[in-house]
């Protein structure tokens, strides 16, 4: 079962910023402290709470106990936890959590004006082909499509941007279907998703075992509710 947790972040404020700030591990403290920007600030810390939140609900030992650690390309995971998978992303009013049975990755990104150039730039011949014979706006949603599924598949497989996105092709069919072409065979069998959401977003999970998806988008109250949620390392 591969469980996705969202949280909108619009209307955070400043208690309960606070609140969490005094709440998350050292690391996040120190990181979310150096960010100049409130609304990056705010991303941030509430990446980290939602993992932790979303942990809890599944194996609660381990949710507060655990530092993270990364891979050498820089993919978190908890310490001395290999059966716990987990990703993350943030964008504009949206935190999103995933976790599942296997490696699994997650894009969540804002529909915004594009600059016709990146396509180019990070999309393979077959996806150019394929967003040349759209509309300007079915295109950019369709660029967005493609954009968050290769990133979701990007950081599944942990490898940050050694893996050249225009090195692989993720065609989605006029039925929906979405198809990997690419150097990474077994990838052909990995499940890829694009989820809807309200507003202008777009939200891709991809993993490396197949199965249902459940969402869960927790309100603000329900995470001040829980009153062990207190990193203790």
């Amino acid at each position: 079962m591969i469980k996705l947790y969202m949280l909108g972040i619009k209307n955070v404020s400043a208690a309960h910023f606070d609140h969490f700030m005094k709440r998350v591990s050292p690391e996040r403290t120190r990181q979310v402290r150096r960010i100049r920007n409130r609304r990056d600030a705010v991303r941030s810390l509430f990446g980290e709470v939602m993992v932790r939140w979303a942990v809890n609900q599944v194996k609660p030992a381990a949710a507060f106990s655990k530092p993270w650690t990364r891979s050498e390309f820089g993919k978190p995971a908890f310490a001395d936890e290999p059966d716990i998978h987990f990703n993350l992303s943030h964008s504009g009013d949206w935190v999103v959590a995933a976790l599942g049975p296997s490696e699994l990755g997650v894009d969540v990104e804002q529909v915004l004006p594009v600059n016709p150039g990146m396509a180019e730039l990070c999309f393979s011949p077959a996806e150019l082909g394929m967003l040349q014979h759209l509309t300007e706006e079915e295109r950019l949603n369709r660029f967005y499509d493609i954009w968050t599924l290769k990133e979701s598949y990007i950081k599944c497989i942990g490898r940050g941007l050694s893996q050249p996105l225009d090195s692989f092709t993720i065609m989605v069919r006029p039925d929906g279907k979405i198809e990997y072409s690419g150097p990474d065979i077994e990838a052909r069998n990995y499940q890829f998703m694009l989820i809807p959401m309200e507003g202008p977003y777009k939200l891709a999970v991809c993993t490396k075992s197949k199965g249902p998806i459940e969402i869960y988008t927790p309100e603000m109250d329900q995470l001040l509710d829980m009153k062990m949620f207190q990193v203790n390392f």
